[in-house]
């Protein structure tokens, strides 16, 4: 067999070909009915309604209104089409995506009252296993979950103080004329003049500089960029977590995504590398690198792939 983790199940277990397959089979129908039950709320089942969900379209079983969604997910029309036509359930609705339930919210009077209002107790992030797990190596922060993530947020804060943003306006401003420019020189690539814009203004804010990467490197960092983007909700293991712990042997998804997490790794390394290295040395300009992250009395606690 070409599949390393299949032919390793096989030449660990050595059963007949048939009896192997039938147990396979046995365990993802348990592990599915198990997610079934999950969706349906086990507690509601035993110890009466818990939760009063809004109406919502209704779903096929165990897979609930998943693949509905992914049906229109890649044609931005079709999205837009339905969630609109969600409205017609009220102000909320409720979609069942795989083991997870989703509440749209259908006005701005609901956003205001549930997210803007009560945001800590419902701005949780759901765990990915596959995005913010094997893609991003439990360390990107903007999937991890608020226990995870408390740390980044306390120095990341630096970056929101008010003396922050205000030097933060000269390097947009400077940005600024060199998107105009670019707008003038190349109208034909404005989207690329767009990217441009954007990482060179994170870069110099995080790094104190304009980038000095190499034009392999810029378009690597583009690729794993766009990938991470992408492997948001996109496998079917992202909406039933609890596939995450089969024995490895049972994952078959797990090698291609781990490999991506891995190149995702290397790109970043490489343009980590070089800065560490400057503030070694003492020749890297005031940055929010050196000046907070890496200052002794930021007391940064975490490893350089969190950093």
């Amino acid at each position: 067999m070409s599949d390393p983790l299949i032919q390793a199940y096989w030449d660990t277990a050595k059963p007949s070909l048939t009896l192997s397959l039938v147990s396979l089979l046995m365990v993802l129908v348990l592990y599915f009915c198990a997610l079934q039950l999950s969706n349906l709320e086990i507690s509601r089942l035993l110890f009466g309604e818990r939760w009063k969900l809004p109406p919502g379209p209704p779903g096929a079983p165990i897979v609930g209104n998943l693949l509905q969604m992914r049906k229109v997910r890649g044609d931005a029309g079709q999205m837009a089409a339905y969630l609109t036509s969600l409205s017609r359930f009220g102000e909320m609705a409720t979609l069942h995506m795989g083991s997870s339930t989703w509440v749209m919210l259908n006005s701005n009077r609901v956003v205001q009252e549930i997210i803007a209002k009560r945001a800590n107790i419902t701005g949780e992030r759901p765990y990915l296993p596959i995005a913010s797990g094997l893609v991003s190596r439990h360390k990107r922060t903007v999937l991890r979950q608020t226990r995870e993530w408390s740390e980044g947020r306390r120095v990341m804060h630096h970056l929101l103080s008010g003396t922050a943003l205000k030097e933060f306006e000269k390097v947009q401003d400077l940005e600024s004329i060199q998107l105009l420019a670019n707008y003038v020189e190349r109208p034909n690539q404005w989207y690329l003049h767009h990217y441009r814009y954007a990482y060179s203004i994170i870069y110099r804010i995080v790094v104190g500089e304009r980038p000095r990467q190499t034009q392999e490197q810029l378009d690597d960092f583009q690729r794993v960029t766009v990938q991470f983007i992408r492997s948001i909700n996109n496998s079917f293991v992202d909406f039933f977590p609890v596939l995450a712990r089969l024995p490895r042997l049972l994952q078959p998804w797990r090698k291609h995504w781990e490999a991506a997490g891995k190149d995702h790794y290397n790109v970043f390394k490489a343009w980590w590398a070089p800065v560490k290295r400057g503030i070694a040395e003492g020749t890297a300009p005031p940055s929010f690198i050196k000046d907070v992250l890496l200052r002794t009395s930021a007391k940064f606690s975490r490893d350089d792939e969190e950093a």
